[in-house]
């Protein structure tokens, strides 16, 4: 089973990829998903993880799971 601390880094990985997929950076992205900056800094810089509405709201604008999001799938 992996740790908190590894789905973290996961989501943060895969959310930065995506972001530089389409060239966002954090700012871009909060006004896009009507989210604070610091939401979204907190997701990028391994601090936090989304709640289950947000996690949502990331896989849809980016067109994803949930479980690819958070590593379950690739």
């Amino acid at each position: 089973m992996r740790t908190k601390e590894q789905i973290i880094k996961t989501f943060a990985d895969r959310l930065k990829e995506l972001m530089q997929e389409r060239s966002l950076n954090n700012t871009t992205l909060a006004t896009k998903l009507n989210l604070p900056r610091t939401t979204i800094n907190g997701w990028t810089e391994f601090k936090k993880l989304p709640r289950v509405d947000a996690l949502e709201i990331v896989a849809e604008f980016f067109g994803v799971s949930i479980d690819y999001l958070i590593g379950r799938e690739n």
